[in-house]
């Protein structure tokens, strides 16, 4: 009997070590209000480096990765455009399973809403196979966490813009576009995840920071794509390209030439689409590019 106690003891002094180490850590928000298809970030001090934190929001889950100090953890969270205004929970859990509860408040975002029903025409069995294992990869690239150094915080916006000049913004992030595909009656809803900038065949393309190319082919419905991964799962996204200047693993600095701008994929016109992306969720590229209107 007094062997149990003891070992009743031993594991109660043992969970008051690890709720106290739990509870150590230093949580920082970056923001206590955030807007539909913005970010924030969470950064954890006072952990180890193989630490591991699952961050739940809006029934998504994330994984923290090291930060810049060795004893931290940092993850960037995207809020989608379609996430419900108002309070939201953010659970923190580590290995331990210690939940630590927090909250934010998701600000309504006015998106812009098209009175135009437009008609697509459906993928084809072989588009859509191909559809569907693009996806498949697009997934696996938006997962991988890379640790960059020098991408320290985001705090307000830094990156370049992808244009060396000026151009007109032809359709915003947001703009909310109503379809039917094919036969079906059935009115769809469709939120555009990037900006379209008007510019003609065959513009210069740059990288609007410092990357790593992680996808550089054809996609069914985008055309050509460049996908550079900027570190804490955060990619800007470059579509519809004519011509492709970049590989996937090559390096890219900030500024440097990187495609031209096309008509390739399921679109009406020449013009580049530049969005961003956290995680595998679209966020608003004013957030990041530092002019909108072009100009690197």
């Amino acid at each position: 009997m007094k062997k149990v106690i003891l070992l009743i003891f031993v594991i109660l002094i043992t969970l008051m070590i690890l709720v106290d180490a739990m509870y150590a850590s230093d949580v920082k928000i970056s923001k206590e209000k955030v807007k539909q298809g913005e970010f924030f970030e969470i950064n954890i001090e006072g952990v180890g480096y193989k630490d591991a934190f699952t961050i739940t929001f809006q029934k998504r889950k994330y994984l923290s990765a090291p930060g810049v100090s060795a004893v931290s953890h940092r993850v960037v969270i995207p809020v989608d455009v379609f996430d419900s205004p108002g309070d939201a929970e953010i659970l923190l859990e580590s290995k331990y399973e210690i939940p630590l509860p927090r909250k934010i408040f998701i600000e309504k975002a006015d998106f812009e809403e098209s009175d135009k029903i437009n008609s697509v025409k459906p993928l084809s069995g072989s588009e859509l196979k191909r559809y569907q294992k693009e996806q498949d990869i697009l997934s696996a690239i938006y997962r991988k966490t890379t640790r960059y150094p020098f991408f320290i915080t985001i705090d307000e916006p830094f990156f370049g813009s992808p244009l060396e000049t000026k151009a007109e913004i032809s359709s915003p992030f947001g703009f909310i576009r109503k379809r039917k595909v094919g036969k079906s009656q059935k009115v769809e809803k469709v939120s555009h995840g990037g900006i379209d900038y008007s510019v003609p065949n065959g513009t210069k393309i740059f990288a609007s920071e410092t990357g790593i190319v992680r996808l550089a082919q054809e996609l069914v419905n985008a055309g050509n794509t460049v996908i550079i991964d900027h570190g804490y799962n955060v990619f800007s996204v470059y579509m519809h390209l004519s011509q492709v200047f970049v590989s996937e693993g090559d390096v890219v600095w900030r500024g440097d030439e990187i495609a031209l701008s096309g008509n390739t994929g399921r679109v009406t016109g020449a013009h580049l689409h530049f969005g961003m992306k956290v995680w595998n969720t679209w966020v608003d590229p004013k957030y990041f590019l530092q002019f909108m209107g072009g100009s690197k």
